[in-house]
């Protein structure tokens, strides 16, 4: 019996076997995604590093700089915080509501917990209720927020909000107590968050050479992000 004629890839193949190689595997394996031809495409502008390398200090003020503006100003920014304040907490805020097997453990926590969630921030009037909104509001907005765990006037506990720029690292500080900074954090040498540097004056309005800051365990500090 006669053997079949090989077509012209096998040919091809035959003659130049590297080429004939690469097209066998192209024809098994093949991502579009990971092939870049000069003019094809526009090159993305992105490597594969560490995520703390991501976004540095000047990038996330920027960002976040922006977002406030299309927020103040684009209806349609404006409606989509809407909708995403809604669906992370509700028209009204998020209500604790104590669930456990015991009723009168339940009611006795309820009446303390509510009584104390009528003004829980020394920042604001605003009760709990409302404050859950400000944070997805916050959330939306910078992406970040911080609640600093503290006390009242009358030692009682309490909560404070913090705005996500006010988080920053010292202009003279390169390290706190040996913890490296990372855009206002310090951490370890893996990485974990143990001190939060918050500036306390005023922001945008005051002299950059008598800046005060404060630092915070992180045991102290609630870090919200997306």
């Amino acid at each position: 019996m006669s053997q079949p004629k090989p077509n012209l890839i096998t040919r091809a193949a035959m003659k130049l076997p590297f080429i004939g190689g690469y097209i066998t595997r192209a024809v098994q394996n093949r991502y579009e995604a990971a092939i870049q031809w000069f003019g094809d495409r526009s090159f993305l502008l992105q490597t594969l590093q560490d995520a703390r390398f991501d976004i540095d200090t000047m990038t996330r003020m920027e960002l976040q700089r922006k977002h406030r503006y299309f927020v103040s100003n684009n209806q349609l920014v404006t409606k989509i915080r809407c909708l995403f304040t809604q669906f992370a907490v509700g028209p009204t805020g998020l209500r604790a509501i104590p669930n456990s097997s015991d009723e009168k453990w339940n009611e006795s926590r309820n009446v303390s917990f509510e009584s104390w969630a009528e003004s829980p921030d020394v920042g604001s009037r605003l009760c709990l209720q409302e404050i859950t909104i400000q944070w997805a509001g916050c959330l939306f907005d910078d992406g970040e927020f911080f609640v600093l765990k503290t006390q009242d006037a009358k030692g009682k506990p309490a909560i404070q909000t913090i705005e996500a720029h006010r988080c920053v690292t010292p202009p003279t500080m390169k390290d706190y107590r040996g913890f490296a900074f990372v855009d206002g954090i310090a951490v370890d040498e893996n990485g974990k968050p143990q001190f939060y540097c918050f500036k306390t004056n005023a922001v945008g309005t005051d002299i950059p050479t008598q800046d005060e800051y404060k630092f915070y365990r992180a045991s102290e500090v609630i870090h919200k992000f997306k």
